[in-house]
């Protein structure tokens, strides 16, 4: 019977492990996208100013891109 304790602790113990880096992982992947997306708005931002994109391309691409931001955002807080 102890035996079988501690064959479910250490399981338990991997377990947890193995969560903790896969959680890891989400929160990176997610860090990684949300730095890309801002990278993109940066860009975006420079090519409406220097006048090689319009004002309806402008905000149609910034809306879409802060859309995403937020929802990346929510995600990363629950993590945190």
């Amino acid at each position: 019977m102890i035996h079988q304790n501690i064959h479910t602790g250490i399981d338990t113990g991997i377990e947890n492990s193995y969560l903790a880096l896969q959680s890891n992982r989400m929160l990176f992947k997610l860090q990684t996208e949300k730095f890309s997306i801002e990278q993109t708005i940066k860009n975006l931002e420079k090519k409406f100013q220097t006048g090689r994109i319009g004002v309806e391309t402008f905000m149609k691409q910034f809306r879409a891109l802060q859309s995403e931001l937020y929802l990346i955002e929510r995600k990363i807080k629950q993590f945190i």
